[in-house]
């Protein structure tokens, strides 16, 4: 059985962060999570300028709760 896509930013954030802390492309991770069945918020087919702003998003976001001491 094939599983179902997922459409979930945070899901989708957290695995980019994992696959680029191996060291991954942009393009290698989009490939991986269209594989994985994790699709973005919009259309279908990830592409490296949309994995590089979800990673862009994360990465704001834990500048953001450093510095709030959260």
């Amino acid at each position: 059985a094939t599983p179902s896509a997922v459409r979930d930013k945070q899901a989708a954030a957290t695995r980019a962060t994992e696959l680029r802390t191996h060291g991954m492309s942009l393009r290698q991770i989009a490939i991986q999570l269209h594989k994985e069945r994790i699709l973005p918020q919009r259309g279908d087919v990830w592409y490296a300028a949309g994995v590089m702003d979800l990673l862009r998003v994360v990465t704001n976001q834990d500048l953001h709760s450093a510095k709030c001491g959260k």
